[in-house]
């Protein structure tokens, strides 16, 4: 978010190679249905959406319901998983 060149993720240095977006309207606390009507608001769907946050019955909950109402490409990444974008 401040332009920074560089991180630290878990001891080890990594290049920023992505566009950082800041969503500082959405509430850390929305439910289901808010992100949902959210989402729905996007002119396009993304090619993949990575859900990260949640207990695993949760996130699998709301894994179902992204697919169901918008029919959207879900994935639970597991720990540790690298995706090449």
């Amino acid at each position: 978010m401040h332009g920074e060149a560089e991180i630290k993720i878990h001891g080890e240095f990594f290049k920023v190679r992505a566009e950082i977006d800041s969503l500082d309207n959405i509430s850390a606390h929305a439910d289901y249905q808010e992100i949902l009507n959210w989402l729905g608001n996007f002119r396009d769907a993304p090619r993949k959406t990575f859900l990260t946050h949640g207990e695993p019955e949760a996130a699998s909950s709301f894994q179902l319901k992204i697919e169901d109402k918008l029919g959207w490409n879900v994935e639970i990444p597991e720990y540790k998983q690298t995706v090449e974008l």
